[in-house]
């Protein structure tokens, strides 16, 4: 009833190296791709377990029943196959709810005709047992129904394979290693399949298809072990490189473009298929003044003006060289920074700082004019005085020391304020009256409550002085503390 032999030895060595692989997946589940393989591992490991029982099998009613059984892991690998490649590539929409039943259907109907293949013989027509080598092996002649799922089968197994090719074209060396290997593993049993359904070689009669993945095992074994295709996590990389605003390319040892994140495309006004595959000479022609900087060996870091559309913008430029082994370079990370905003800040601080200046330069000019205002300004210095320099409309356009001391705000924020942010409700409508009054007759006295920081209202006598500063006149403000000075004037 058993024949034990050689030929059954590689199925289950082949198994155990599946089960070792799923292991290995588990404990990086996490990963993507790590949850499609434990699940293709352990369907390639039922199908060569079963298949390898079922060669030493004798019994023919017995060898039908394994038949049946072994099914179960032929109909699973080429869907595990193509969920593989959609989670492995992050086209995880594919594997919703509503795409995924049609694609599980597939398997669960062949599964049910294999079992109930006696009523309507549509996977197996009709099969013969034949005797060769030792082994009891059957002449098969195939249904309809075979053919239909076969046809599905090589779809996944293809489709999932172009998913995983196209991946690679885009990806850095590592990770196409990575997807290459996931390719290569999956062409093995693709061929020992083709042999055993179409009856080509010397091999008739013999399923090489789980044979085959003896050595998709042991690829899959490399490439986890060895490249660690499940503890790189290329795709949480990408993500990371595709989210960053920074301009970021790749660029190998030869001057072409592997590698663009969106920000780059963006830049560009390009599509990636447009891009990736050209040289930095064709995709930069148009701009030399960047080009230049890109021919760059070694490290780079520079501030460069770009113009794009019609604004200029300012990046900060760095290259930096990918050595694959010591002193060989085998490409480039080239990443542009905006910093066109900060630029922007500096030259307006810049404005200001020459605008507060010019300011201080008028007031000091302003002061000089008179013998009377001299005398003013040494006086106001010497008792400490705070100094408000207004436009008609109270808007403050210098100050004193003194001055800021009374508010919580900086010399800037001061020039940008307004002297009412600062006075309780009916000092502001005297303010008003007052500098239109001192207008007129050159000086005004008035009284105001004042808000000083940490402090809260204070009363002051305010002296207001009309200037005359470029054809414009200006309002002078001190401001005498009333309690402590109430004769200051």
């Amino acid at each position: 009833m058993w024949n034990f032999n050689l030929v059954s030895v590689p199925m289950f060595v082949a198994a155990l190296v599946c089960f070792l692989i799923a292991g290995k997946a588990w404990a990086s589940r996490k990963s993507p791709g790590a949850m499609p393989i434990v699940f293709l591992m352990l369907s390639i490991a039922e199908w060569l377990i079963v298949y390898g029982i079922w060669l030493m099998c004798m019994d023919r009613d017995l060898k039908l029943l394994i038949a049946k059984i072994e099914y179960a892991g032929v109909v699973a690998v080429p869907v595990g196959w193509l969920i593989l490649a959609f989670d492995y590539t992050e086209q995880r929409r594919w594997l919703r709810k509503r795409r995924l039943i049609p694609i599980l259907a597939v398997p669960v109907i062949t599964l049910a005709l294999v079992w109930t293949n006696d009523f309507h013989r549509l996977i197996w027509d009709s099969w013969t047992f034949y005797t060769h080598g030792g082994l009891l092996l059957t002449n098969l002649r195939y249904g309809i129904g075979f053919w239909i799922y076969t046809a599905f089968s090589y779809t996944f197994l293809l489709v999932g394979s172009i998913i995983i090719f196209r991946f690679v074209l885009t990806s850095p060396v590592i990770y196409r290693w990575q997807a290459g290997m996931l390719i290569s593993a999956m062409i093995l049993p693709w061929i020992g399949n083709v042999i055993y359904v179409f009856k080509l070689g010397l091999f008739q009669g013999i399923d090489l298809t789980p044979l085959a993945f003896t050595g998709s095992g042991i690829l899959l074994a490399v490439g986890i072990f060895r490249l660690r295709l499940l503890d790189i996590v290329p795709i949480a990389r990408r993500q990371l490189i595709e989210s960053m605003r920074d301009v970021i390319m790749i660029v190998d040892d030869k001057g072409f473009i592997i590698e663009m994140n969106p920000a780059a495309l963006d830049m560009l006004r390009s599509k990636q298929r447009a891009i990736i595959g050209k040289s930095v000479e064709d995709v930069f022609s148009d701009r030399p003044e960047l080009l230049d900087i890109l021919r760059t060996e070694g490290e780079f870091e520079q501030e460069v003006p770009l113009v794009l559309g019609d604004e200029q913008y300012w990046f900060d430029v760095r290259i930096f060289p990918l050595r694959s082994k010591p002193g060989r370079i085998s490409g480039r990370i080239i990443t542009l920074k905006d910093i066109t905003r900060r630029i922007k800040s500096e030259e307006k601080l810049k404005m200001l700082h020459e605008q507060f200046k010019e300011v201080n330069r008028k007031l000091t000019l302003a002061y000089s004019e008179t013998k009377a205002q001299k005398d003013s300004l040494n006086s106001l210095m010497q008792r400490e005085n705070a100094v408000f320099l207004l436009t008609n409309q109270g808007d403050i356009l210098g100050v004193t020391n003194q001055a800021i001391n009374l508010t919580d705000r900086t010399r800037m924020e001061l020039i940008n304020a307004n002297i009412y942010d600062f006075l309780e409700a009916r000092s502001r409508v005297r303010m008003k009256q007052s500098i239109r009054h001192a207008q007129v007759e050159s000086t005004y006295k008035l009284l105001v409550d004042f808000n000083v920081l940490g402090l809260g209202s204070r009363k002051f006598e305010v002296k207001l002085t009309a200037l005359n500063m470029e054809k414009e006149k200006r309002i002078l403000a001190v401001f005498y503390n009333y309690y402590e000075e109430p004769a200051a004037i």
